[in-house]
């Protein structure tokens, strides 16, 4: 992984916020810094990413994690199932520093380097949470549920769905998931949880992957500006 000098990275970041809407501030603008410096010194020894060229970088890793901000408030609930190396969460967190947010990820390694990003950007108040994604069933189920959960396919689609389910407040609760088709096919299905899906849109560059967003509490198949992709 080689990044550009930080004084090229700032303004390509900048660009890149703007071109998705948001207000490139100097804090958001630090974060995404400080996890791109660690990404790349974590990198060499602890292999956490195959992406190397700064386009793709750009593209993939923060391009990406943009696109359910449209969807996002300043305040809330965000659970990241399966964060990582901290995407899509911590480019999220950037531009919605009011979120109270929980980060799962089941590597102890990728946990450690996630603290030590927020700890070197000054941000507090995120919780890292060193396990497995399950349920919110038992114990639990004491803990609220969250607004927003979103996943990178970390997990088959069908089983991170029921997961995400179970965690989303139950009327208007969004769970957002990146696949292909098959992710489309296990979607659109009218007994999903509790789960409609509301909206579908391309990643920009890809032929084959999407965003999906689904809404507790919505009819089943109905979408905002997208479509289901066709099988």
């Amino acid at each position: 992984m080689n990044l550009p000098p930080e004084a090229r990275q700032r303004n390509d970041l900048t660009a890149l916020l703007e071109r998705h809407g948001e207000e490139p501030t100097p804090d958001a603008i630090a974060l995404l810094v400080q996890h791109l410096k660690l990404l790349e010194r974590w990198n060499t020894r602890h292999h956490l990413t195959a992406i190397e060229v700064w386009e793709e970088i750009l593209d993939r890793h923060i391009g990406e994690s943009l696109m359910p901000l449209r969807w996002i408030g300043p305040k809330g609930r965000l659970l990241d199932i399966g964060t990582g190396n901290g995407y899509p969460a911590l480019p999220i967190l950037a531009c919605r520093p009011g979120l109270e947010s929980v980060l799962v990820e089941r590597s102890e390694r990728k946990c450690l380097f996630l603290d030590a990003v927020l700890r070197g950007a000054g941000r507090s108040g995120v919780r890292i949470l060193t396990r497995e994604a399950a349920p919110r069933t038992g114990a639990a189920a004491a803990d609220p549920p969250f607004d927003h959960v979103i996943s990178r396919a970390t997990l088959p689609a069908a089983r991170y769905l029921e997961i995400a389910a179970s965690w989303t407040r139950p009327q208007g609760g969004q769970v957002f998931v990146y696949g292909g088709g098959e992710v489309g096919a296990i979607a659109g299905r009218r007994d999903l949880h509790g789960l409609g899906l509301e909206h579908v849109e391309l990643i920009p560059g890809r032929r084959d992957s999407f965003l999906y967003v689904l809404a507790a509490g919505a009819p089943a198949g109905e979408s905002g500006r997208g479509d289901p992709p066709a099988l």
